[in-house]
């Protein structure tokens, strides 16, 4: 369970969903939001990985095909469980 408004993208992301938009920016934001999304997925998938190297993902790799290599880090390490 992730607190969304401890995570600043995350905050900032639910904060907008009251800015009037156009609908080219409407659709940019969705994309980049949809974007940001994967990234999450993608991290999160890694770190299960590193602790469990043989985990179905369900599809989650054939839905994150796309190159994840300049991907920011959406969360530190203190929002994973091997943070003391």
């Amino acid at each position: 369970m992730l607190d969304q408004y401890n995570i600043d993208w995350f905050h900032e992301m639910n904060r907008a969903l009251n800015d009037v938009l156009d609908d080219a920016a409407f659709e940019k934001r969705i994309s980049d939001n949809v974007t940001r999304m994967e990234w999450l997925a993608a991290e999160i998938l890694a770190h299960a990985r590193q602790a469990h190297a043989g985990i179905d993902d369900h599809g989650l790799d054939s839905l994150l095909a796309s190159d994840q290599s300049d991907a920011p880090q959406s969360l530190t390490p203190s929002w994973y469980a091997n943070v003391a």
